[in-house]
């Protein structure tokens, strides 16, 4: 007799579709990775999403609804300082972050100075698709763009959260790649990275026990010293209510620190009037400045509107050549400023450019000069420093000096603290009025038949005209042309509109009375 076995819906459709689980096998692995790519991604998403939980206490991502804390340290004057070569000088660094992940509110808060009593302090606050930056100091708002304020944002505010590193990594998920391990603080680290949508590469280091974020960095190219990495290290975390938050971060630039800051106060509640608005008055807005060239005198020329209108350059066509004073921020401007000088004077030759002093905003184009064998001019104290900084590798931005494939570049100095440069009718005197509470060494490019003189940073009038107290530098400045007993009458500079020297005695009461106060 035959027997008839009954197989029920269920293992019939296991024995279907499962054909080995039905047979009493373990379901078969997932398929090895097919190329070198994927394994390095699959080991990269596992890391990130350990990262995720430690970092959420296992919640979705950003784990919070809002959180705010202060910051107080220094910054480091990397490139900015007195002294051309040393250590960076610090100042004090105070400031705020607050974050509504809900709303997409945003604040951000900095007060700071440069060395030589330049202070500024700004407040940004961002809800939905508007920002508005308060200048704290001038009592004035004015709108950012949103593409403006969506980066500003990502790069100086979010950048200090660990949460808002892991969910972008996250979101660009088919960049993410296994970087390997490596010991960061005597622990050991895993290192992945991802693609930023700009296409930055960032990498992530997150201990190998706590999974915690301990550092991040990028390559970057430098205007004076080329190809650098850029580090953010959070010095350490505490909990508040189940999220791990950094109690500090360390940048660097190049190897050299340029901020170290303590992150305090910590909430996660919405803070009343976190994001009201200041009672402050609207800034003059000015439309995007564009280069352009201005006679101040016969032959004597100044170039304005350059790096958005922030910088000016001057420069002098003697009967032979040409001299250009100041070479600001990069090789853009650089290439902007030669090709205005030609224009303008098409038959001579530039032979040399002066630099006022070395900071990357004022001597950061000098190897756009070098690249064509055009002399530099600058001070003692500054000369390994400019050398330096024309051997320095270009090979993640290429600049004309990379790309002319010259080796080393011509630089002269300005020794027993005066210049001259003159070809019977016309003559400029480079003057060092330095040591100075902003450098160690400054010149200055004084045109005695003219009156005028022309400086860097050493008096910065405001684009829209208003006369601000002198700061150390500026009084230090007007001390020295009162022993100079030079008869300026007009007082032109790199930033911000010529100024008279009637102005300048303003400025120096302004000072006089702030103090008094």
């Amino acid at each position: 007799m035959s027997r008839c076995r009954v197989v029920s819906l269920s293992a019939l459709l296991s024995i279907l579709f499962f054909p080995n689980v039905a047979r009493g096998q373990q379901p078969q692995q997932a398929a090895p990775p097919a190329t070198e790519t994927e394994a390095s991604y699959r080991r990269a998403r596992a890391v990130l999403d350990e990262a995720i939980k430690a970092l959420t206490g296992g919640k979705p991502l950003p784990g919070m609804d809002n959180v705010s804390f202060q910051i107080t340290g220094k910054l480091l004057h990397r490139n900015q300082s007195p002294k051309a070569d040393g250590p960076p000088e610090g100042t004090p660094f105070r400031g705020e972050v607050a974050v509504d992940f809900t709303r997409n509110w945003m604040v951000f808060e900095r007060t700071s100075s440069f060395p030589g009593g330049f202070d500024f302090s700004n407040r940004w606050v961002r809800m939905g698709d508007e920002t508005t930056n308060y200048n704290l100091i001038r009592q004035q708002h004015s709108p950012m763009t949103p593409q403006a304020a969506a980066g500003f944002f990502e790069n100086v505010a979010l950048r200090r959260l660990p949460q808002y590193h892991v969910k972008t990594a996250r979101d660009r998920a088919a960049t993410l790649r296994w970087l390997g391990e490596a010991d960061f603080n005597g622990a050991k680290h895993n290192v992945i990275s991802y693609t930023t949508p700009t296409g930055g590469a960032i990498s992530l280091y997150f201990d190998a026990q706590t999974h915690l974020l301990s550092k991040f960095e990028a390559l970057a190219s430098d205007s004076l010293f080329g190809d650098v990495a850029v580090e953010t290290i959070f010095t350490g975390y505490q909990t508040v209510d189940g999220i791990p938050l950094p109690t500090g971060q360390l940048d660097k630039r190049g190897g050299v620190p340029t901020l170290e800051v303590a992150f305090t106060g910590h909430s996660l509640a919405l803070i009343p009037d976190t994001f009201a608005p200041l009672p402050f008055t609207p800034a003059l807005q000015s439309p995007p400045a564009q280069p352009a060239v201005k006679e101040l005198a016969k032959d004597v020329y100044l170039i304005e509107g350059l790096a958005g209108g922030g910088y000016r350059v001057l420069f002098v066509a003697f009967r032979e050549y040409v001299l250009i004073i100041e070479a600001p921020n990069g090789d853009d401007v650089t290439q902007a400023v030669l090709k205005l000088v030609r224009e303008t004077v098409p038959n001579k030759p530039i032979r040399a450019v002066a630099v006022t002093h070395h900071h990357d905003d004022h001597a950061g184009g000098i190897r756009g000069y070098a690249a064509e064998g055009i002399q530099i001019i600058t001070t003692p104290g500054n000369l390994n420093y400019l050398r330096r900084a024309i051997r320095a590798p270009f090979t993640i931005q290429p600049d004309a000096y990379a790309r002319s494939g010259r080796q080393g570049g011509s630089v002269d100095l300005v020794e027993g603290g005066k210049a001259v440069f003159t070809d019977g009718r016309l003559t400029l005197e480079l003057r060092d009025i330095g040591p100075g509470p902003h450098a160690q060494e400054m010149l200055v490019a004084w045109l005695p038949q003219e009156k005028i003189l022309f400086q860097g940073d050493l008096l910065n009038r405001q684009s829209d005209g208003v006369l601000l107290p002198a700061n150390d530098t500026t009084a230090h400045f007007a001390e020295w042309l009162k022993k100079a007993g030079l008869q300026v009458e007009k007082l032109v500079g790199v930033h911000g509109p010529a100024s008279t020297m009637a102005e300048l005695a303003s400025m120096l009461d302004l000072r006089q009375q702030r103090a008094a106060k």
